[in-house]
């Protein structure tokens, strides 16, 4: 049974900067890409934080974000089995996701 295959959230901020936020697969196999899509209405940078259960950062990289969609993906290979935050900070404004990896 499987509640849903992408996590989507809706970000409400003020400027409107960043208003969406996928990521699928969600569950993922440790064989697969994560990715994360999403869009913006300026151009900025995007770091992207991958903590395990017990808050060990387990991936960390930095993206470049164009004013229009805006996907990346992360390598999961790497990852065990569990569930995983992910805190994408753009701005200085931190949005937070779950996936897990199975």
């Amino acid at each position: 049974f499987n509640i849903s295959s992408i996590i989507y959230s809706v970000f409400e901020n003020s400027d409107n900067s960043f208003e969406t936020l996928n990521i699928y697969p969600n569950p993922a196999h440790n064989n697969e890409q994560l990715n994360i899509k999403f869009s913006s209405e300026k151009k900025s940078t995007a770091q992207v934080n991958v903590y395990n259960s017990l808050g060990a950062l387990e991936f960390q990289t930095t993206e470049k974000i164009i004013p229009a969609e805006n996907m990346f993906s992360i390598n999961v290979s790497t990852l065990t089995q569990g569930i995983y935050f992910l805190q994408i900070i753009i701005d200085e404004k931190v949005y937070s996701a779950k996936a897990i990896i199975q």
